[in-house]
């Protein structure tokens, strides 16, 4: 706001942060002017806070987290209250608190549910320990562990 106002002629930035991608702003720039301007004001602030982890990448080098799906018993809950319950009854698991859904997807047979997740890298030795089952419940439910793009 400062630089426009102290700039009434311009040029002038262009920014569109209203997308997220696997966990990072996006921000997308109108041009190199606003790309440079945007890359000066993240060197600038990058080292005033104490843990603040700013920098600029390209969208196609945001980090893909492994993916898995699980298929849970069909209730009428919603995906985040049965990706709590998961988390809670599997807490030996390295890193399930940071898992996030992704999305509920539709049941190819009414005896499963199918969940997407976002999860960490940390559990993948856990998971294979557990032979992908989890509890849940009274039984335990699969996970498939999806690696590839």
């Amino acid at each position: 706001m400062n630089y426009i106002l102290d700039n009434p002629e311009g040029p002038h930035t262009e920014f569109d942060s209203s997308e997220s991608l696997r966990g990072y702003r996006v921000v997308k720039c109108a041009n190199q002017f606003s790309l440079d301007f945007l890359a000066g004001c993240v060197a600038k602030i990058s080292d005033t806070f104490v843990g603040l982890k700013l920098k600029l990448i390209l969208a196609k080098d945001i980090p893909r987290r492994p993916r898995a799906r699980i298929w849970l018993p069909p209730m009428d809950e919603p995906g985040e209250k049965l990706l709590r319950c998961l988390k809670l009854h599997n807490k030996d698991i390295p890193a399930i608190e940071e898992w996030e859904l992704i999305k509920v997807e539709e049941p190819r047979r009414p005896t499963n549910k199918p969940i997407l997740l976002a999860i960490c890298a940390e559990s993948l030795d856990a998971l294979e320990k557990v032979d992908y089952r989890l509890c849940f419940g009274i039984r335990k439910a699969r996970v498939r562990v999806l690696l590839g793009e």
